[in-house]
């Protein structure tokens, strides 16, 4: 064998070995920043799970294109499941106390390296660009009781949003296309934003201090507590909501052509509407705006039922 021959050789089994050895360390940098390097087939569906458990995660910021988000709370751990995204055509990051998932929606956005969030997942990811899954994708959120989360920022095309049983200090931020959102059994001291083209939201048994609504078209039914402020907007659509405060007084402002009833007694027109005397600054409000929107809104006051019960 000549010898430029055996030095081809040598310098092949060389490069072959420090492969080697970059995939071992690789595969323990994951493991160290809890990233799967591939999904799983669990039951038929593709999932890849994210383990926040030993982690200091307080933000969760998803954006996908169709997608179901569920949050499950009382679980002993704390992860995420990814079910049905092919892994070419998505990023997932855990840093800096922030779960970002970021889902691609063709090709080109995929090679997007001039976009701060761009992230490179290694040749492998090459390998499923034209594999397909079969089923629907989802976005499911396991939280423990002692995990507190401060922000959620939900963006969606179009899906379903479903958050209950969670009682902490946090931001809502929810974006949604179009779809439905199920808030059931949530209390949250700060805010719940929804901003939609077209939405039915369903609030059961909600404790929300700040609510704030931009949303196209609606239908909207449930119950609020603790409301300090209330502030819907949609062009057209239903609103049947039921609001308790807090405080010892309420304003109510209502601007539109549609069908409006509060307490039970229609209004002609817009509504404007409060306890008489001045208006102290921790006053509950609510002000609905719309264009033919139908508002059905009822008040009931919560620190009148508190002194009666104190009274008994």
């Amino acid at each position: 064998m000549k010898s430029m021959s055996k030095f081809f050789l040598i310098f092949s089994g060389a490069l072959t070995g420090v492969g080697i050895i970059i995939c071992v360390i690789a595969s323990f940098m994951a493991k160290n920043q809890n990233v799967q390097l591939f999904q799983k087939k669990i039951d038929g569906k593709y999932v890849y799970t994210v383990d926040i458990n030993d982690t200091d995660v307080t933000k969760i910021s998803i954006d996908a294109a169709d997608a179901d988000i569920t949050v499950y709370t009382g679980q002993e751990k704390d992860y995420l499941e990814f079910i049905n995204f092919n892994d070419t055509y998505f990023s997932v990051s855990t840093r800096n106390r922030v779960v970002d998932f970021g889902e691609y929606v063709d090709l080109p956005s995929l090679f997007s390296f001039w976009d701060p969030s761009f992230q490179f997942k290694g040749m492998r990811s090459l390998l499923t660009v034209f594999k397909r899954y079969d089923g629907d994708k989802k976005i499911n959120i396991y939280l423990s009781d002692e995990r507190d989360i401060k922000i959620f920022d939900f963006s969606l095309e179009k899906g379903d949003i479903t958050v209950e049983n969670l009682s902490t200090a946090t931001d809502y931020n929810i974006n949604l296309d179009n779809g439905n959102i199920k808030l059931k059994d949530l209390k949250t001291t700060s805010n719940v934003k929804i901003k939609s083209n077209s939405c039915n939201l369903s609030t059961e048994n909600c404790e929300i201090s700040y609510f704030t609504g931009d949303i196209a078209n609606i239908t909207m039914t449930g119950d609020i507590s603790e409301v300090h402020n209330f502030t819907l907007s949609s062009s057209k659509g239903n609103a049947n909501v039921t609001l308790a405060y807090d405080s010892e007084i309420s304003t109510t402002n209502i601007m539109t052509s549609g069908a409006v009833t509060v307490n039970g007694e229609p209004s002609q027109g817009n509504y404007t509407g409060g306890d008489e005397g001045d208006i102290p600054e921790d006053a509950s409000s609510a002000k609905i705006t719309g264009d033919t929107l139908n508002v059905n809104l009822i008040w009931a006051n919560m620190s009148n039922d508190k002194k009666t019960e104190e009274t008994q």
